[in-house]
């Protein structure tokens, strides 16, 4: 993981990134014509229901509860900046 890169960016560092990263949006895509992306929104209560081109469409709703990993990246920030001194 230390030695191995994707584009001059170290795996550890993209690793790092996505653990610190939230999301509060759970999202699903689909196929469907805009006016079955009528009839879900009149019928579902939900937070935002779009369509984006012919056939396409996406339905977006809050996560009850968003999970991270963030204070493994705390704890390697700590440790960064403990022994750099």
């Amino acid at each position: 993981m230390i030695d191995g890169k994707d584009n001059t960016i170290r795996y550890y560092a993209k690793w790092s990134g996505q653990q610190t990263g939230f999301n509060f949006w759970q999202r699903f895509y689909m196929k469907g014509s805009r006016t079955y992306f009528a009839n879900m929104s009149a019928v579902v209560d939900v937070s935002e229901i779009k369509c984006f081109a012919v056939g396409k469409g996406v339905l977006e709703y809050r996560k009850k509860r968003c999970f991270h990993l963030a204070h493994i990246t705390g704890f390697i920030t700590m440790y960064q900046k403990a022994f750099s001194v």
